[in-house]
């Protein structure tokens, strides 16, 4: 079953801070979605972590979670004026797309507890972006999102999360990640990692966050020719991380508009 999305008349290539999807380096997958019965074909190896990652492909999750679009089409996005070259203002309107308000309680518990119970989260994490310099740049609800577009062929949302770890002094630690993406409580793109390596930024707390040359992506089961589909949409996102063998994770999640931040092929 297709998705009733309307495409995007003119998208440019860079995002709001000059970086393309295609600069990053040697990405590979840690779990990519199951493509959608609409898709044009199946997502090309490569498209799950930028960087230098192949212990977290190695041991990564054999399946991530299900991005099966339900048979209840998401509403399609407006026809013009979404689909933009660069990082929109935070006032452009997104048409005929309400930022969604109804709670998705299917969706709140982790894949780690799915068989119960499930412990309350006692980590407190955050949510960003890094700029092409290193600069990490808060994300809060309402915020552009730019649709991705690897060297590889597939199409991502590129955040970057960091964790606070209490009494934690290691200069870099592991843990469990579960990322995903929803349009109208259906997801539609995720990440699934079963250990990836986190490093101690500098200041007093003690915070974690990926490695901009090692960070996960959260993938869209589609083929990149699809990408169009999604631009000026309002995306639920969540990203959790866990301290593997222990009942310690976190969550954020922020609702996010989304952009086209790369040429179309």
């Amino acid at each position: 079953m297709g998705l009733l999305l309307s495409g995007c008349a003119a998208c440019g290539t860079t995002s709001g801070d000059g970086a393309t999807a295609d600069s990053q380096a040697d990405t590979l997958v840690a779990d990519a979605p199951a493509p959608l019965a609409d898709s044009a074909g199946p997502l090309p190896d490569g498209d799950a972590m930028a960087g230098d990652s192949a212990d977290a492909a190695k041991d990564a999750s054999p399946a991530a979670p299900d991005t099966q679009q339900a048979d209840s089409a998401v509403t399609p996005a407006p026809t013009t004026g979404i689909c933009f070259g660069e990082l929109p203002s935070p006032s452009t309107a997104t048409g005929s797309v309400p930022m969604p308000t109804a709670a998705c309680p299917e969706l709140d518990t982790p894949e780690w507890y799915l068989d119960g119970p499930l412990p309350p989260p006692s980590l407190t994490l955050q949510l960003g972006r890094r700029t092409a310099a290193g600069q990490w740049l808060p994300i809060a609800d309402g915020d552009w999102i730019g649709l991705e577009t690897a060297m590889q062929g597939g199409f991502h949302l590129d955040l970057a999360p960091k964790v606070l770890l209490p009494g934690q002094k290691e200069p870099k630690i592991q843990l469990q990640a579960e990322a995903f993406a929803a349009a109208e409580c259906n997801p539609v793109a995720s990440l699934n990692l079963a250990k990836g390596w986190l490093v101690k930024e500098a200041g007093p707390e003690p915070w974690y966050s990926f490695e901009a040359t090692a960070k996960p992506l959260v993938i869209f089961g589609v083929s990149v020719s699809k990408k169009a589909q999604f631009c000026g949409l309002w995306l639920r996102v969540h990203w959790r991380l866990r301290l593997p063998g222990s009942n310690q994770w976190g969550e954020v999640v922020r609702i996010l508009r989304t952009y086209d931040a790369t040429q179309l092929p």
